[in-house]
């Protein structure tokens, strides 16, 4: 009873908190996820291909204060051909990914080093898998989280530093990371 009251809460939280899309500046492309009873809001970078090693830099800028953390993940289309089932198990892209948050001054938010570990939901119809990490360090302890308490102001500016090597069997596919607060259920 207390944990459907405090779902309701953040729930709720969630559907009155402006969202104030306009008002980031980084890289990516942001936009709100429309999802009653848990709306959200997403960034996502620009595709990379996973066949081959890929670096970049990206800067999160005036990004949108929400009720819940925002995660970073991998996302990897199906391909066409791709049936999901419990016997054919998960899509997974080996590789190995480096993620690096810093805020202004240089401290480390959140530091990934690994092979992410890959993430589905069987009986739906959906598109992508999802690879989330389990090896990072900061004061999130294991997970790529930014909280809603870091975002005290939108006048900041964070940089996020990633690293993808593909291994001998990494297929030739494209992913893209995406940054998302709410629109889960």
């Amino acid at each position: 009873m207390l944990g459907a009251l405090a779902l309701a809460s953040c729930s709720v939280k969630g559907m009155l908190m402006p969202m104030h899309l306009s008002d980031y500046r980084g890289d990516g492309t942001i936009s709100r996820i429309r999802l009653l009873p848990n709306p959200g809001v997403m960034v996502e970078f620009p595709p990379f291909s996973l066949g081959k090693p890929h670096h970049a830099k990206y800067r999160l800028d005036g990004l949108p204060r929400r009720p819940f953390p925002y995660f970073m993940s991998l996302v990897v289309p199906y391909p066409e051909d791709y049936v999901v089932s419990r016997e054919h198990g998960l899509y997974r892209v080996p590789g190995t990914l480096d993620l690096a948050l810093r805020d202004e001054s240089g401290s480390v938010v959140f530091q990934c080093h690994g092979e992410p570990w890959w993430s589905a939901v069987f009986g739906g119809t959906f598109s992508n898998a999802e690879a989330q990490f389990g090896t990072c360090d900061g004061p999130r302890g294991d997970k790529p989280y930014i909280l809603p308490e870091d975002l005290r102001s939108t006048s900041f500016t964070w940089s996020l530093d990633i690293a993808w090597e593909p291994t001998e069997a990494t297929p030739d596919v494209e992913g893209r990371l995406t940054l998302r607060s709410g629109g889960t259920t």
